[in-house]
């Protein structure tokens, strides 16, 4: 009996880890972020980690759940960089924040978020193209009114770096 209910346990952790992966934070509960994969962006001096998901059921299109840049640097990494690598996503880099996050998704208004009052972007190794990358992202954004503000988001991830 016992060997049952341990491996009916089994068998329900092993659906919810099947289960949509979602984006975390308090945000998350006035926006869906569930996401089907993940990739990293390495631009001339950006990152990009991006989340994304198919538009419509049949596959068509792809949704932009998240993305979360950090910008201004310079790239590549040197070698003895050092890791983790940990980028300051509020740090103000001439008048703008180094971080940015966005979102496009199919009959969702709301594209842009709040400024942040602190986040980060920390790689577990320096990114490279064609490598697997893994890491995590966390950011509050400033008190206010509009949409989002004083909310969370976070995250762990791993994808390719292209």
């Amino acid at each position: 009996m016992k060997r049952a209910a341990a491996g009916l346990c089994l068998l329900l952790l092993v659906l919810l880890a099947c289960g949509p992966r979602s984006v975390q934070g308090s945000l998350s509960v006035l926006m869906d972020m569930r996401y089907q994969s993940v990739e990293v962006v390495m631009g001339s001096s950006d990152l990009t980690v991006r989340y994304t998901k198919p538009s419509t059921d049949d596959n068509r299109g792809e949704d932009l759940v998240l993305a979360v840049s950090a910008r201004g640097l310079r790239l590549p990494f040197a070698a003895d960089a050092g890791y983790p690598l940990t980028i300051d996503l509020a740090e103000d880099i001439g008048g703008v924040q180094r971080g940015a996050l966005a979102r496009n998704v199919l009959n969702d208004p709301r594209q842009t978020f709040p400024a942040m009052e602190r986040g980060h972007l920390t790689f577990n190794g320096l990114p490279v193209v064609d490598r697997q990358a893994s890491g995590d992202f966390a950011v509050t954004f400033v008190l206010g009114e509009e949409f989002g503000d004083g909310r969370t988001l976070y995250d762990n991830f791993q994808g390719k770096v292209r």
